[in-house]
């Protein structure tokens, strides 16, 4: 039995060429192993980085469309209508108020002459005069005197 043990070890290193290649293998597959796990490493970074980013897209694409929804609603469009193009429904005036007077004003594009009165009727005896015989003075006073929005 003896005589086997001896013929195996030194049969063993007679082939060191074999025992090299199979150091050899294993440095390679351990490198190669090595490199994927460091491949797949980055991958998931980058997966992890683009579902972030999907997110974030997802939640700006949920904004722009509440204010699409909110640019294409009748009320907005209304409001734009009378701001920007001095547009009023029928039976409507425009009034323009305006902490400095001046003499021209411009709505929706046009030139309006911004005519302000100062000589309105203070005293109730005054306003009732107006209110009975001079109605545009009095449509002048009820619009000035009406509560702000």
């Amino acid at each position: 039995m003896r005589d086997r043990g001896r013929r195996t070890l030194p049969s063993l290193f007679r082939h060191r060429l074999f025992l090299l290649f199979n150091i050899l293998l294993l440095l390679f597959f351990a490198f190669s192993f090595g490199r994927e796990y460091m491949r797949n490493r980055q991958i998931q970074a980058t997966i992890m980085e683009l579902e972030g980013r999907a997110r974030d897209l997802e939640q700006r694409n949920v904004e722009i469309a509440g204010i699409n929804a909110q640019l294409e609603s009748e009320s907005f469009l209304e409001q734009e209508a009378r701001l920007r193009l001095g547009l009023v429904k029928p039976g409507e005036r425009v009034v323009v108020v305006s902490e400095t007077p001046s003499e021209k004003v411009n709505i929706g594009g046009e030139e309006i002459s911004g005519d302000i009165v100062e000589d309105l009727p203070q005293t109730m005896s005054a306003r009732w005069q107006a209110y009975f015989f001079d109605t545009e003075t009095f449509d002048r006073l009820k619009l000035l005197e009406r509560p702000r929005l």
